[in-house]
């Protein structure tokens, strides 16, 4: 009782659920769509670390834009709460919990995922790779290999193969949008206007990154191995 998280939006903009198994927790969010209301358009941090009002805190929320829309409720044993991307919330445990969340990437919130994916290697990855070096970008590659459970070579293939997705912007967009449609016309009609807005600009710009990224590696995405069968071994994940 009485653990809590601070206000925040879920990680690079992943819509997410909870299942509440026992207890009770206490809920104050934002709406989704009243995102911008709180934070500036240029982000400059990653959205889940950004400084947001406590929405527990009465003279914080009373500090927030008046047209946001707020709301708060407790969700018991048995209810399952949804946060879809950009959602500004708060918890409170008001007893002793048990529960189980996933957060998810769909077509509903890709556009925003890749927004947060280019903000997080434009200012802090790539800066990073810049200044150190083949030889410490190589070993920044390993640990990114590791981290996956991937050898190098499969690494580089697997960015090659999201780069030719995106790449590809229009026969990309369908992919995901017939994927989470799943045969329903009326919802792939509105993913589709979604990411006709959100995600080509971001999808270019990430493919562009994603480039620099190997290239300060000593890599290159038009030479990497095709194949995907390999031996892992983590404690020789080389990328030379």
């Amino acid at each position: 009782p009485g653990s809590r998280s601070t206000t925040h939006v879920d990680t690079n903009f992943s819509s997410a659920w909870l299942w509440l198994a026992a207890g009770e927790k206490d809920w104050r969010c934002v709406h989704a769509q009243d995102y911008d209301l709180l934070c500036p358009k240029q982000q400059t941090e990653e959205a889940s670390t950004t400084s947001f009002p406590d929405r527990f805190d009465p003279e914080a929320v009373a500090r927030i834009p008046g047209e946001a829309r707020l709301y708060e409720g407790v969700q018991r044993s048995g209810d399952i709460m949804f946060n879809p991307a950009r959602c500004v919330h708060a918890v409170h445990n008001q007893t002793h919990t048990v529960s189980l969340t996933h957060n998810f990437v769909d077509a509903t919130n890709l556009g925003w995922v890749l927004e947060d994916a280019n903000r997080s290697l434009s200012m802090d990855t790539l800066p990073a790779l810049r200044g150190m070096g083949e030889e410490f970008g190589t070993e920044a590659m390993e640990d990114i290999a590791r981290s996956l459970e991937l050898d190098c070579d499969t690494l580089y293939t697997k960015l090659k193969e999201l780069r030719n997705f995106l790449k590809d912007e229009p026969s990309a967009r369908r992919s995901v949008v017939d994927e989470a449609a799943q045969g329903n016309r009326v919802d792939g009609a509105l993913l589709n206007e979604s990411l006709e807005v959100s995600m080509p600009t971001a999808a270019l710009v990430l493919v562009e990154q994603m480039e620099e990224m190997v290239g300060l590696a000593g890599g290159d995405l038009d030479s990497s191995s095709e194949s995907l069968e390999f031996e892992y071994d983590s404690s020789d994940a080389s990328c030379e």
